[in-house]
């Protein structure tokens, strides 16, 4: 699948005593992997908090355990600027992998970024998979993507 040639700017924002920043390795479908407790949820949380303060994340779609029924609704032409689907070893079903998979195929604008513990059949490529690592700096944690494990 080739990519079409904007540019991604990367996910950017402060949240408390976090900073994040996770850019997008390629194309605009990231999947963050690991165990409980490396910081997947907390950054769904964070991001849910500051994307109705800024402008660039309004236009974005959270799904979790609590709304999962939800992503039925998505379809083949996303118009979301992000989709967030956190859980999603338990919540991303073949037809939502499918759906997403169009939506890159068509290359519309949406960026998706998937957290959970698997693979996912939507996955486009295995340099999309990382996992996010955190270091304490300043008085922050600082949130990146490491796009050099699987």
């Amino acid at each position: 699948m080739k990519e079409s040639s904007f540019i991604i700017s990367p996910i950017k924002f402060v949240c408390m005593n976090r900073k994040y920043e996770l850019q997008f390795h390629y194309t605009r479908y990231m999947q963050i992997r690991g165990d409980s407790g490396t910081g997947k949820s907390l950054f769904v949380r964070d991001f849910a908090t500051v994307k109705e303060e800024l402008p660039q994340y309004k236009n974005s779609a959270i799904y979790d355990t609590r709304n999962y029924k939800d992503l039925k609704k998505l379809s083949k032409h996303c118009e979301y600027d992000y989709v967030i689907i956190d859980n999603a070893d338990y919540i991303l079903t073949e037809d939502v992998a499918d759906i997403i998979y169009e939506n890159l195929k068509n290359q519309n604008k949406t960026c998706w970024i998937i957290m959970g513990r698997g693979l996912y059949s939507c996955t486009v490529s295995l340099a999309c998979i990382g996992r996010l690592d955190v270091k304490e700096e300043d008085g922050y944690y600082h949130f990146t993507v490491n796009y050099n494990v699987i």
